[in-house]
């Protein structure tokens, strides 16, 4: 308990994440008003425009790139070592496969998303 009323020892998004039906739902409501198309245009007109601020141009900018490219991989460097000291064969076997499965469903995750 956190001392909020009501709260019955729950702490945190009681809600959960949005699923990603409810993502679509958005990006559909999204597309009615006002097409992809279209916020690329604005995105490109912000970028050439003279009276728009640098921070303005450089989201626009980074928008569009990552529009044509795709956003780029973000390299993370983690220390595991004291994670895995101890751990059997068997635990560190399981723990890689479990690692494998997660990376298999997130591409497929990914990939689901782009289609």
């Amino acid at each position: 308990m956190d001392g909020r009323r009501n709260n019955r020892g729950t702490i945190g998004n009681k809600g959960g994440r949005k699923s990603n039906v409810y993502k679509k739902n958005l990006a559909k409501a999204i597309e009615m008003i006002i097409s992809t198309d279209e916020i690329i245009f604005e995105m490109a007109n912000i970028v050439k425009d003279m009276n728009s601020s640098p921070a303005d141009k450089i989201k626009a900018s980074t928008f569009l790139i990552n529009q044509v490219h795709g956003k780029a991989r973000q390299k993370m460097d983690i220390e595991v070592n004291s994670l895995l000291d101890g751990k059997t064969t068997f635990e560190l076997e399981a723990l890689e496969s479990a690692s494998r499965l997660m990376l298999e469903m997130k591409e497929d995750n990914n990939n689901t998303e782009e289609l």
